[in-house]
């Protein structure tokens, strides 16, 4: 059966399951469309046009300097962005032509600008759930080159709604969506018959991106780029080119902005390395793994089937060099965000941090389907795994439906940020409340 059709059909299903779902968390991410839309429209990306606006929230994920504003967040969203930002002002005009007396009701409600900064959060919220559901649509078409329909059907569902790509990424234009796409757009590549020069090279271009849009995604580029000095040193440097294109053009937009390659949430990660991180480091990785609060194989469990597909492999000795940078990448990757000082990733839903690197996990449990017979009792184990996955499911849809979860859990009785321990508290879980 040919994939296109299941795959439209899950493009459309988790795509519409996100853009109908009303509960919206554009926190980290209220500035995106700001600057995504002074880029095109001021030709630079500094927020001064929108000084009342930052004042009313308190100058919540602002950056000051001597001379302008800026968003603190990094910019590789607001580039993702454009084309929507650009898009979504021609259906204003639209609009505005259709229905002349729209402005002026909506001056009457308080918009005095009639753009779509107005409705940041209406665009984010689409562009969030065009991503989730393209990386849902890339787990299918990944899993189909290794296993049967059915199979990569419910792999596909326990990734686009037993995971953080359901209660986080899809909620609003956080950065971990376009992280997850960026990965998984490298394992796609990476899994086809022949990778060519032209794809080598853009995947470079993607990894080296995916930095821009988190600090992370240096861990990203440089597992694949140890792949490639491992297979094949001529795709190496090719993949390397397209990196140094897209690092260049970032540290010299820096230095012309801040004086520096770093802007400021980039010189925190700096910081990091260089000794001051997060001092309960041990606590931090048992926490996002195992914590009530945050731990990863207690709000998506059948993650441990990763493991499961891991041993697999190497039982039967088809452990390959590109297993082993991808779980090298996971490895770091978990390690990197138990350094971060909030390593509970302040106000927000289950495991967040570590959702980035969660389509590697993902791609893990492929073997277990591939090798149903490992298993004597695989129906027993099956019944398990599914287990599991509604367990997941009902976990991560409560995060997803319910905004309450997000601000009482993290709030009340105490701030989690001012009391890191309640992650541990077995008693009150937030996807309970």
């Amino acid at each position: 059966m040919s994939n296109k059709k299941p795959f439209y059909i899950i493009l459309f299903i988790v795509f519409t399951a996100n853009i109908l779902n009303t509960n919206i968390t554009a926190w980290d991410s209220r500035w995106t469309i700001h600057t995504a839309y002074s880029l095109i429209y001021e030709r630079n990306l500094d927020l001064d046009e929108y000084s009342n606006v930052i004042k009313q929230k308190e100058n919540y994920g602002i950056w000051k300097t001597s001379e302008h504003v800026y968003n603190y967040f990094p910019i590789g969203v607001s580039i993702i962005a454009l084309p929507f930002v650009f898009a979504g002002e021609y259906v204003f005009e639209l609009l505005l032509f259709i229905k002349p007396d729209l402005k002026g009701q909506l001056e009457q409600r308080g918009f005095t600008l009639i753009n779509v900064t107005n409705y940041y959060y209406v665009i984010e919220y689409f562009i969030a759930s065009v991503i989730v559901s393209l990386c849902a649509g890339l787990c299918f078409l990944i899993a189909r080159r290794f296993i049967g329909l059915r199979h990569a059907l419910v792999l596909t569902f326990a990734f686009a709604f037993c995971t953080s790509l359901w209660s986080v990424a899809g909620r609003a234009l956080w950065m971990h969506g376009p992280m997850m796409l960026c990965i998984l757009t490298a394992i796609y590549f990476l899994t086809s018959d022949k990778l060519s020069i032209p794809k080598i090279f853009w995947l470079g271009v993607i990894l080296a991106f995916s930095f821009i849009i988190r600090p992370t995604g240096l861990i990203f580029f440089a597992g694949i780029l140890l792949y490639f000095m491992l297979t094949d040193k001529k795709s190496a440097l090719i993949y390397s080119l397209g990196g140094i294109i897209i690092f260049g053009g970032f540290f010299m937009l820096n230095y012309s902005i801040y004086g520096t390659v770093f802007s400021p949430y980039y010189q925190y990660y700096v910081n990091i390395v260089s000794g001051s991180g997060h001092p309960n480091f041990f606590q931090a990785v048992l926490g996002n793994l195992v914590s009530p609060g945050k731990g990863l194989l207690f709000f998506s469990s059948f993650l441990i089937f990763s493991g499961i597909g891991i041993w697999i492999k190497i039982k039967n000795k088809e452990f390959s060099k590109l297993d082993f940078c991808l779980l090298l990448i996971f490895a770091l990757y978990y390690l990197a965000i138990c350094f971060v000082t909030k390593w509970w990733d302040g106000w927000s839903y289950g495991p967040r941090y570590i959702s980035d690197a969660v389509p590697i996990l993902i791609f893990f449990i492929i073997p277990y389907f591939m090798h149903p017979h490992f298993f004597r009792k695989r129906k027993i184990i099956f019944f398990v795994f599914s287990f599991l996955v509604i367990i997941s499911f009902l976990i991560h849809s409560k995060g997803a439906l319910d905004g309450k979860v997000w601000v009482e859990w993290n709030g009340k009785p105490q701030d989690v940020d001012q009391h890191p321990e309640r992650m541990w508290d077995w008693s009150d879980p937030p996807f309970l409340r």
